[in-house]
């Protein structure tokens, strides 16, 4: 497709979007072509990714890295204005339980000063339909919390694909949980079901020397949203963590996701529980409240995860939206107004 034939398309969408009722002036491509498969953890084409993060913050193309929340692995990706190329992946943990290998549970990626990090959930393994008993699961349970209970990293490959498949120089921390355990607000919730408000973490991004950490669930304080700063020399060291946490009011939803923009945090937001509700995006500038820059539009079926910044169209700010769900993430660019 010609990029005026794809722009084209993108206009015709937004207006019929906005005829749709959006309720402000967003505009939503249509899919973003992917070249090659993204895999999850049984190996089949993936259908639940989470997070992604990129080499530069502009221009294209770049060399990103994509992770899922059933699979031990992330994968590189090259990102082109309108299209993805999947590459290959690369091994990140290895736990086991009874011989079966567990999930990350990989919820969110960050790009900063040639490191790529990525972040497990920090919580209790989902089961909608219950079929892990507090008591006679409690060691899976716990096995399960501990396998997702890991910020890891690693650098990104100079060339576009990955040579190493396992998990060499790949650096892994377990102490964002201490700093859980040491606060009084997020603490009562570790180790809860989700559905009873448990703590998730979903969104990850870097600025500077600080690690920010967005939280699903638990929604405190009349419902509002918990963000952590850390650290990172700490994190990935000893020392104080320095651990300061935010409460956001993101209109009762909780972060899906972080990104970082103009040294701005972008933050998708939408539904803390695993019911349908509104997603939207909010920027963030870490000294006043969140402003929302619009609500986000997407299929029944689409659950919008990632987010990532682009290029600019005049007058608006644009980005990428990939979704659990769907068939490799269903990308789109998002557009809203200035």
């Amino acid at each position: 497709m010609t990029r005026l034939k794809r722009r084209g398309r993108f206009l015709l969408l937004a207006l019929a979007l906005s005829a749709g009722g959006c309720g402000d002036d967003t505009q939503v491509s249509d899919l973003w072509s992917v070249d090659g498969d993204f895999v999850s953890g049984d190996g089949k084409k993936a259908k639940d990714l989470s997070g992604i993060a990129c080499d530069r913050a502009s221009g294209f193309p770049r060399q990103c890295v994509i992770v899922n929340d059933e699979a031990q692995s992330a994968q590189w990706v090259t990102l082109y204005d309108g299209r993805l190329e999947a590459g290959r992946t690369v091994r990140l943990t290895s736990d086991t339980f009874d011989g079966e290998p567990l999930e990350l549970d990989g919820e969110g990626a960050a790009f900063s000063d040639g490191d790529v990090f990525v972040i497990g959930s920090h919580g209790h393994p989902r089961d909608r339909k219950h079929k892990l008993d507090p008591n006679d699961d409690a060691e899976e349970i716990a096995a399960k919390i501990t396998a997702s209970s890991r910020l890891l990293r690693f650098k990104m490959p100079a060339k576009r694909e990955s040579e190493g498949r396992g998990t060499a120089g790949v650096v892994s921390s377990k102490r964002i949980r201490e700093a859980i355990a040491a606060s009084p607000i997020l603490s009562p919730f570790a180790d809860t079901r989700l559905d009873r408000n448990g703590l998730t973490i979903e969104g990850l991004a870097v600025i500077g020397n600080r690690i920010f950490i967005g939280f699903r669930a638990p929604l405190l304080d009349g419902g509002k949203a918990a963000i952590m700063s850390l650290a990172m020399d700490a994190v990935f060291g000893s020392g104080s963590l320095d651990a300061q946490v935010s409460l956001l009011d993101l209109d009762g939803r909780g972060v899906r996701d972080l990104s970082v923009r103009d040294g701005n945090i972008v933050i998708l937001a939408g539904p803390s529980s695993d019911e349908d509700g509104e997603y939207a995006v909010y920027l963030w500038n870490q000294s006043a409240a969140p402003a929302l820059l619009g609500r986000l539009p997407h299929e029944a079926d689409e659950k919008p995860e990632a987010i990532l910044p682009l290029d600019d169209p005049p007058g608006a700010v644009r980005f990428l939206v990939i979704s659990d769900g769907v068939k490799d993430g269903a990308p789109r660019a998002v557009a809203f107004k200035r």
